[in-house]
């Protein structure tokens, strides 16, 4: 399968800045791992790893994704800009596989 590597560091570039909205906001809560990922079905490691601002994780439950970084922090305000990125993705780029993770520690 092939993979519009361009399209995908695009948008998640403006996903990251879209999601600093969120940076000043209130942290409070559980500290948690949450992120928003977009979904690379048979995209190979070393391809993911010339996006930038994305990680690669292969899970049994989503399967291979790239979890978006840019959000700040380690509770409410991390999932706040996750959840921003993943909206932002949504309405812009919707022929991208687009998903949240959410982790708490």
């Amino acid at each position: 399968m092939a993979h519009d590597i361009k399209l995908i560091q695009k948008a998640i570039s403006e996903a990251i800045q879209h999601g600093e909205i969120f940076c000043q906001s209130d942290d409070g809560g559980t500290c948690n791992f949450d992120a928003c990922y977009i979904r690379v079905t048979g995209m190979r490691k070393s391809t993911a790893e010339k996006i930038e601002g994305a990680s690669m994780f292969n899970t049994r439950w989503h399967g291979r994704t790239l979890h978006i970084g840019g959000t700040l922090g380690q509770a409410a305000r991390r999932t706040k800009m996750a959840e921003a990125q993943r909206s932002f993705l949504q309405a812009n780029y919707p022929t991208l596989d687009v998903g949240m993770y959410y982790q708490m520690d």
